[in-house]
């Protein structure tokens, strides 16, 4: 049961990479968002403690905790004592029960409940059954080692993972603007808006400019641009409306844009629906819903109600019905939208935008590329850039810490292709 849980925790660790990645994160049997709850405050401040996200602990806990049982039953068959294996299994349970308590709870105080997530509560409380079913014919008696023991096992598969497993992507941060947003673009406002951020921030921002600087450069001409022609700063965004992360991408450039210095910053919506009944780089066809948006995108970009008909689209997200879409978008269009949904223009429109992310290597939404080179989706960055007029090479940036290198398992490094 265990291992089970070990297993479901790993599953678990792959769909928040998925989720993160501008995917669909699999939560069964209905319930809220498994990703809201993953990029929540808690699982943050867990994940930034431990190194790890919070379903990579799950899978520390499933692995030690079998292996300690296996290890208990293995010394039994041999005609030797359990302990301290078995006591060491008695201290994992007992961490592992006071944890899924403590995260059911914190679940429900931030308002959601992940289904998925209900699936490992489950497994730890069957084991912490046997472990007490067990306990009661064969009390543990070396607490003290068996817990040392189960605790350097933990400790070694977390250092091991933090040093062997991909980095699990970001989840996509929500910009707050500065307390000097919108004033003037000399280079003290620079200067001042990085050193004010946060350490961590500050390399954040070091590595995506670095990231961007070192990207291929490919032209994609803006359609329906959103701003000024001559705006030093250029952003391209392909997204899919029913992607959480490209809602939140959407949100924070929204509020960026309002207090950006005026035509520093111009956007060009793409669309790239997350369903291979239009998408012929993804091989699993969806529902269709995801081609209806896309299109409907398309078909009212030039209208002057396109970005509030793009904001209620991520608003609505996957919870959007066809007869919802087709209303809003008729509203705009009239009797124009269904024949401009089937049209040959609208195709053509929505092959260019997946076959152009595709080309540049996409591997998840938000896509962004920032003046013809493809970047990382950091909004930080994008207002860094207008504060120094879209120059990568302004003096202000000379004070960030260096460099990383990027993950190459990161869809949303700025790796050229």
């Amino acid at each position: 049961m265990s291992l089970a849980s070990a297993l479901w925790a790993g599953f678990l660790w792959q769909q928040l990479r998925i989720s993160r990645s501008g995917g669909e994160a699999f939560c069964p049997l209905g319930g809220d968002s498994c990703a809201d709850l993953w990029d929540g405050p808690f699982a943050a401040a867990v994940a930034t403690l431990a190194g790890v996200p919070v379903a990579a602990l799950g899978v520390v806990w499933g692995l030690v905790a079998a292996g300690l049982a296996f290890t208990a039953a293995w010394r039994l068959r041999s005609g030797g004592s359990a302990d301290p294996a078995w006591s060491g299994l008695a201290c994992a349970t007992a961490i592992g029960v006071a944890s899924v308590l403590g995260f059911a709870g914190v679940s429900l105080v931030e308002g959601g409940w992940c289904v998925s997530c209900s699936v490992t509560y489950a497994l730890v409380l069957g084991v912490a059954a046997c472990v007490g079913l067990g306990a009661r014919t064969a009390p543990p008696t070396q607490l003290v080692p068996g817990g040392s023991t189960a605790a350097l096992a933990a400790a070694g598969l977390v250092l091991a993972m933090r040093l062997l497993a991909p980095e699990t992507p970001p989840p996509t941060a929500r910009f707050a603007p500065p307390p000097e947003a919108g004033a003037a673009t000399e280079r003290i406002e620079l200067t001042s808006f990085l050193a004010g951020l946060a350490p961590e921030e500050q390399q954040r921002v070091s590595d995506a400019l670095h990231q961007w600087q070192q990207a291929d450069a490919f032209a994609a001409e803006p359609r329906a641009l959103q701003g000024s022609i001559h705006a030093p700063v250029q952003v391209t965004v392909w997204t899919d409306s029913t992607c959480p992360h490209c809602a939140q991408y959407h949100e924070g450039l929204e509020r960026l844009l309002r207090i950006v210095p005026p035509g520093s910053v111009a956007v060009a919506p793409r669309v790239f629906p997350l369903d291979g009944a239009c998408n012929p780089m993804l091989p699993k066809a969806g529902d269709g819903l995801r081609c209806l948006l896309a299109r409907a995108r398309l078909c009212v970009e030039t209208h002057p109600g396109a970005a509030a008909f793009e904001r209620t689209l991520y608003e609505e997200g996957a919870e959007a019905t066809e007869g919802e879409v087709r209303a809003l978008a008729t509203a705009l269009r009239g009797d124009e939208l269904e024949p401009c949904l089937a049209s040959d223009e609208t195709e053509r429109k929505l092959r260019e935008d997946v076959t152009l992310a595709s080309r540049h290597g996409i591997r998840g939404t938000p896509f962004v590329v920032i003046n013809d080179r493809r970047a990382p989706a950091s909004l930080t960055l994008v207002y860094a850039l207008s504060l120094a007029e879209g120059d990568p090479h302004h003096p202000a940036f000379a004070a960030l810490p260096a460099p990383r290198e990027p993950d190459p398992d990161d869809p949303h490094a700025g790796h050229g292709h």
